[in-house]
């Protein structure tokens, strides 16, 4: 079965474009890496007791936020 000119062009563009990777997620951005870095180390600090999860992933993506903010000029409450 002979391609039209079109349906060809149409297989040579589906080819060229790379496939969604599956895998691949916000979760693995740096931002998500440095929370759960940050929301591990929360875990081990009070002795890796279970149970505090999403406190320490509140607590972590607080902190996140604040390094992404940059330092603060001192005396600046706000």
């Amino acid at each position: 079965m002979k391609q039209t000119s079109s349906s060809a062009a149409r297989t040579r563009s589906a080819v060229k474009r790379p496939a969604a990777n599956p895998h691949s997620s916000a979760a693995d951005s740096p931002h998500a890496v440095r929370i759960h870095e940050v929301a591990y180390a929360l875990y081990e600090a009070r002795g890796c007791a279970d149970g505090h999860d999403l406190e320490d992933w509140l607590a972590a993506e607080a902190a996140v936020a604040g390094e992404a903010a940059g330092p603060r000029p001192a005396g600046s409450d706000h």
